[in-house]
């Protein structure tokens, strides 16, 4: 893999992931060239998952956007993007804002979506229900020093960085993904977008489909965006919450779990006695279940768990994973201690997202946690969002 790949991790920070907006977690640093970036067109946007019949609603605020970093391979990253009308985004214009995230959070040395991170994109207050978006995901470390600070100058925006003129970025040090369609971002709804796959083998020689999915080509690779309509309708009430559960590691898929993964959430205290409540059977690699949330309920927080096992036919070795503590998965979600009662609420929708690899070691440099470790975050279906502050 790339060397810098293991330097990157999940770091405390000062609030929590419904108030970060689009940044959670950073790196210890990046030594990763400029250029190691093919410049290509792949994503998996185009038939979003989850409840993606729905049609655009004239109802409630602009889409609100959750992220995950689920790559195996690529470092830290940061997002611009274009927008248009035209389905292969060919009439897209590159918005004229920093590549997001835009400032630094916590301990990070510079703005960044690390591996095995999540966050949730800020309100910029506007209705992408008609509108064709086209990403591009730029190494983090190429834009280290174009932060924006309260006392500095304005860092450069993503047109002036893509434009190819002079100061531009360079095309290695970039991705243009596919379109995503229209109807995606619709008023009202959750999206989830997770970055998977990974770089050819020309820039990771030890890049193969068992790490990087079914998908992967050692001469293109496989880097995308999978694209998720998540469940925000809550019917769960009480000491209850509700539940989907997404298995976004490929390595996982590959190495441990070809027949899948199976989840199930369970409370020691829960009136009726804590019986466990299943998300998923089986879940494949880049599978969402159940696509109506799961109702689980959850008398104690602190004594909730999910638990995940493989379904193996060839009888392999399990998940490293087996009861995940809520209070844990709070953790390696927002990078706090506790307060996680606060995080998990009762009555609301939440996310269980399954990154990183089983081969990489919990813990980092400096004794941290390693963010390509196979792990659990979870994220509110329906989180709050702050407004961009430019």
């Amino acid at each position: 893999m790339i060397d810098m790949a293991r330097k990157c991790v999940v770091v405390a920070v000062a609030s929590g992931l419904t108030t970060l907006g689009f940044a959670l977690a950073g790196c210890t640093g990046d030594d990763t060239p400029a250029g190691v970036l093919p410049d290509a067109s792949r994503s998996d946007t185009a038939s979003p998952t989850g409840d993606a019949a729905q049609p655009p609603s004239d109802a409630g605020a602009p889409a609100k956007v959750l992220v995950v970093h689920a790559s195996p391979d690529l470092p830290a990253v940061r997002v611009c993007f274009a927008i248009g009308t035209k389905s292969d985004g060919s009439d897209g214009v590159i918005a004229p804002l920093p590549p997001l995230p835009d400032r630094v959070r916590g301990s990070e040395p510079f703005p960044g979506i690390s591996p095995g991170a999540a966050a949730v994109v800020d309100d910029f207050g506007v209705d992408l229900s008609a509108k064709v978006v086209v990403p591009y995901v730029i190494l983090a470390s190429a834009v280290a020093s174009d932060a924006r600070s309260d006392a500095g100058p304005a860092p450069t925006g993503c047109d002036a960085l893509l434009s190819g003129g002079a100061g531009a970025l360079a095309s290695t040090a970039y991705l243009k993904l596919a379109p995503i369609a229209a109807s995606t971002f619709n008023r009202g709804e959750s999206v989830l977008l997770a970055a998977t796959g990974c770089l050819p083998q020309a820039l990771d020689p030890a890049a193969s489909s068992s790490l990087c999915g079914s998908s992967y080509s050692a001469i293109t690779g496989n880097v995308s965006l999978k694209v998720f309509k998540l469940d925000t309708k809550v019917t769960a009430t009480g000491a209850q919450l509700g539940a989907q559960f997404a298995q976004l590691s490929s390595p996982v898929q590959g190495s441990l779990a070809p027949m899948g993964v199976t989840a199930a959430l369970s409370s020691a205290s829960a009136p009726d006695g804590g019986p466990p409540v299943a998300l998923a059977i089986g879940a494949k690699f880049g599978d969402l279940a159940p696509k109506t949330a799961a109702v689980a309920s959850v008398g104690n927080v602190d004594d909730a768990t999910l638990s995940l096992t493989t379904v193996n036919a060839d009888g392999g070795a399990s998940l490293p994973l087996a009861t995940l503590p809520l209070p844990l998965i709070y953790t390696l979600s927002t990078g706090q201690l506790g307060s996680a009662a606060s995080y998990f609420r009762f009555g609301a929708n939440y996310t269980f997202v399954l990154v990183g690899d089983p081969a990489e070691p919990a813990v980092a440099d400096g004794g941290l946690v390693n963010g390509r470790a196979l792990h659990v975050v979870a994220m509110p279906s329906d989180p709050v969002v702050a407004k961009y502050a430019p």
